[in-house]
């Protein structure tokens, strides 16, 4: 079973929510038990992440890849379903479910069998045998089992924020490359008004209405532009293939592409008021780090429970001697700690659970200081891109204006009302450059606040 394509269900058109949630680590029935947990984890997380920035359609549903326009559900569908990168952090926790099996498992008892040749005597062998099991496994299994259903919990947390930072990652790739696309449509148009002008320039020129050095720097303009166009191609190109690693497929002609427009700026950014309180709370890798934590006080603790005792075994002993007679009994072995008091081991798991601890705080801060810097760039780049929205491009389509009626008098001429448009281009680029950076410091913003509940948020519809 693939666990991340368990993810992909219809659930109100997207996700569905996959069984019930997993009673107790140790209860597991089954490994589909964990990826159950983890379904039902992400769901809703994946569904918040979905319904933006607009509410998910008909349209959303899973579709193959044969070409055509991709949405983000859809290529979040995809990227979980065939993403190999995913599908192999999914196995962490089937490694984690096997090491929580062997803690809870015992050893096989241990069966000796012995014959001894009687020295001269005319009688039978000699025959002993005997079968021994630790009794110190059996006493310190339900201290391991704890531990290990831990180290469980821990594993089905870490895979939990495997997918939603993978979603965000999906996010990041989508945007990039319709922003690449939206760009490169633009610079296009530019190129085209750019020898026109050129072209106009030419002919002013030799009619005697423009000095060479003004017709050479609109030939200049032109060249220029082409050689924009060119960029912007390779830019698409690194952004698809980008797109198509995530997605788990190779980059083709067939390859669906995200529609080749932004989403418009919205009336307000997300605006979340305690960023730093709400990913310590969200945030599932912090929650498994903490796990991972309590997983290692509990092999401390283990270890200082059981520091005096190496070797306690218990079993049975029998023998035959020669002369027929049979003997059996108990059998009782356990190491005296009058050497080995286990505290080199003591001493290294005291220190790892200090340096755990310690990389744990240093690890609140980061995402404490992460969630901060996040929130403080979507409020930057929003203004940013609102300041290019409602003051740069108003005025230069007010000047295109002014131009275009002043051509049609006859004030200026056509290489001038070709010369605005261009500038009214360049404004539109320069948006569009912060368009892209506003949504995608969106997107990281939403995965430095773990992709869960957005209660402090101010969530749109696109408009």
């Amino acid at each position: 079973m693939r666990c991340a394509a368990s993810l992909v269900g219809r659930r109100s058109g997207s996700l569905l929510l996959l069984g019930v949630m997993l009673a107790g680590c140790t209860r597991l029935a089954s490994r589909d038990d964990a990826f159950v947990t983890v379904a039902e984890t992400t769901t809703a997380r994946l569904h918040q992440t979905l319904a933006w920035p607009r509410a998910p359609t008909a349209s959303d549903a899973p579709v193959a890849l044969a070409g055509g326009t991709l949405t983000r559900a859809q290529a979040l569908r995809i990227a979980l379903r065939d993403n190999p990168d995913l599908q192999a952090r999914c196995e962490a926790l089937g490694i984690a479910l096997a090491e929580y099996r062997a803690a809870g498992q015992l050893s096989n008892p241990v069966v000796g069998w012995m014959t001894r040749v009687p020295d001269g005597a005319p009688h039978g062998l000699n025959v002993e045998f005997e079968i021994l099991a630790s009794l110190l496994e059996v006493l310190q299994r339900p201290a391991r089992v704890r531990a290990q259903s831990l180290a469980v919990d821990e594993a089905v947390t870490t895979l939990s924020a495997a997918i939603l930072n993978f979603a965000a990652e999906v996010d990041l790739t989508h945007f990039t490359l319709q922003a690449a696309l939206h760009k490169a449509a633009l610079l296009a148009a530019l190129a085209t008004t750019a020898h026109r002008t050129a072209t106009a320039a030419a002919t002013l020129q030799r009619a005697g209405g423009l000095d060479r050095l003004s017709m050479l720097n609109q030939a200049l303009l032109a060249v220029t532009a082409d050689a924009n166009v060119r960029k912007a191609g390779l830019a698409i190109v690194t952004a698809r293939n980008r797109y198509a690693r995530v997605l788990g497929h190779l980059d083709s002609p067939s390859l669906p592409l995200p529609a080749s427009t932004l989403p418009s700026l919205p009336a307000t950014p997300s605006q979340p008021e305690f960023p730093a309180s709400l990913a310590l709370q969200q945030r599932l890798d912090l929650a498994a780090e903490r796990q991972a934590l309590a997983a290692r006080a509990a092999h401390y603790q283990l270890t200082l429970d059981w520091r005096w005792w190496s070797t306690l075994q218990l079993g049975l002993s029998a023998e035959r001697s020669s002369d027929g007679q049979f003997v059996s009994g108990p059998r009782f072995e356990i190491a005296l700690p009058l050497f080995d008091h286990k505290t080199p081991e003591l001493e290294r798991a005291a220190a790892e659970l200090r340096q755990a601890q310690q990389q744990l705080a240093g690890r609140v801060l980061d995402i404490q200081n992460e969630a901060l810097l996040a929130a403080a760039t979507v409020r930057q780049r929003f203004e940013l891109a609102r300041h290019y929205r409602e003051h740069a491009l108003p005025l230069q389509r007010a000047l295109e204006t002014t131009v275009h009626a002043q051509a049609q008098l006859g004030i200026v001429s056509r290489v001038e009302l070709l010369t605005s448009q261009r500038a009214a281009t360049h404004a539109t680029l320069a948006y569009i450059d912060a368009l892209r950076d506003y949504w995608l410091a969106e997107a990281s913003l939403r995965r430095s606040l773990g992709g869960g509940d957005t209660a402090g948020l101010v969530i749109w519809d696109e408009r």
